[in-house]
């Protein structure tokens, strides 16, 4: 059984809140792209992603992160 979160914006805070369980994280291009979407700045989506990297090393757990293939196409 697992509980899925669904988080537009806050990707650090949802990590803290997961706790020791095993997280997957899908994906980070859509994420990025929430946060542009809502106006941050690059500067604060690199912040957010900081901050995201920083809960997700911190956690007990294991999380698994899921980008798209940017540039691998034809």
């Amino acid at each position: 059984m697992w509980a899925t979160i669904e988080e537009e914006l806050d990707l650090a805070g949802a990590l803290e809140r997961a706790g020791d369980s095993f997280v997957v994280v899908d994906c980070l291009t859509t994420w990025t792209g929430n946060l542009q979407f809502h106006g941050r700045t690059e500067t604060e989506v690199l912040a957010a992603a900081d901050a995201a990297i920083a809960a997700a090393t911190a956690r007990p757990g294991t999380t698994i992160v899921v980008s798209n293939e940017v540039g691998m196409g034809i």
